[in-house]
């Protein structure tokens, strides 16, 4: 999931709900991680990565009230994340990306201000695609 990192900030939490790696993701109140549900919100980039020391893929969901393996990419840096599988629409390589509501980035609407990455392929809806955090 981590394209390529400059500096290499991991963290690990509790799942409040049922994480994908790739997905960007949000601290609760009660200090538990859930995917990111405000669209076009405000988010710090953090993501969902493999957990590499389990065994897992990328492919491979943590399950509420699993220790979450976490990455928070700083501008720059890239990392392979989820679009959006229900808006039907593609990717484009140069495009802005904002937070879909659900864990999942989505192109960036028309007058929304929030975004946090760019697009540096071109990808269909619910693939994983490799973004540039800004």
């Amino acid at each position: 999931i981590i394209g390529k990192a400059y500096v290499n900030i991991r963290d690990e939490k509790v799942a409040g709900g049922v994480i994908t790696p790739g997905m960007l993701v949000e601290r609760t109140s009660t200090d538990t991680v859930i995917a990111h549900n405000s669209a076009g919100g405000e988010v710090a980039p953090l993501f969902a990565i493999e957990d590499i020391l389990q065994g897992n893929g990328i492919d491979d969901n943590y399950a509420s009230a699993d220790l979450v393996s976490l990455w928070r990419p700083i501008p720059g840096e890239q990392v392979y994340a989820r679009i959006d599988p229900t808006s039907g629409s593609a990717v484009v390589i140069g495009e802005f990306l904002q937070s879909a509501g659900d864990g999942t980035l989505v192109a960036l609407t028309s007058g929304a201000l929030e975004h946090c990455a760019v697009a540096l392929e071109a990808k269909a809806a619910g693939e994983l695609c490799l973004v540039e955090i800004l």
